[in-house]
């Protein structure tokens, strides 16, 4: 496992060098695979171990006093971001046809994304994984209203750039664990 700050498509110079770390492997789906890399990630490149892996009441992971992360995982890819100063919500979908995907944007999109998006689907994975991660960052689900109008929240939003994946990475520079 590597440290791969260059998943970032676009200048993250802007970004602390210490802030948001993300790291990535190939992903096999198996069971307790995405806390065993979280717990190597940790132990590796941030001196964590023998922690307790707690959960909000929103299901999202945290470790009381350790650094704010975030998984996702798509088709054989797995993803942490990792920030030391604030929460962060990750995102990362493997690009694949999906006929269905108006339906999503109705239910999901407000008008003025649906107009964005149109029928490209590839701005419906930029703009899906960007809500994702944020509701993640957020410790909220798919169904919250942030998720609806995530443009109303502030927030920094970092696309990843992977072959056949697309991805964002959202963070905020709030000190308090999302309990």
């Amino acid at each position: 496992m590597t440290f791969k700050r260059e998943l970032f498509q676009e200048d993250h110079s802007a970004i602390p060098q210490d802030d948001v770390f993300l790291f990535h492997e190939n992903y096999q789906n198996q069971k307790g695979e995405s806390e065993q890399f979280l717990r190597q990630i940790l132990k590796e490149h941030f001196n964590l171990e023998n922690f307790i892996l707690e959960r909000t009441k929103t299901g999202k992971p945290f470790i009381q006093g350790g650094p704010h992360f975030n998984l996702s995982h798509s088709h054989n890819k797995i993803v942490l971001a990792v920030s030391l100063n604030g929460s962060v919500g990750v995102d990362i979908e493997y690009i694949r046809p999906r006929p269905k995907f108006q339906k999503l944007m109705q239910r999901h999109f407000t008008k003025e994304e649906q107009e964005f998006v149109g029928d490209s689907l590839e701005k419906f994975y930029d703009l899906w994984t960007q809500k994702e991660a944020l509701v993640k960052c957020l410790g909220k689900s798919i169904l919250s209203t942030e998720f609806k109008h995530h443009g109303q929240i502030n927030t920094s939003y970092h696309p990843i750039k992977a072959e056949n994946f697309k991805g964002c990475v959202c963070f905020s520079h709030y000190t308090k664990d999302p309990i």
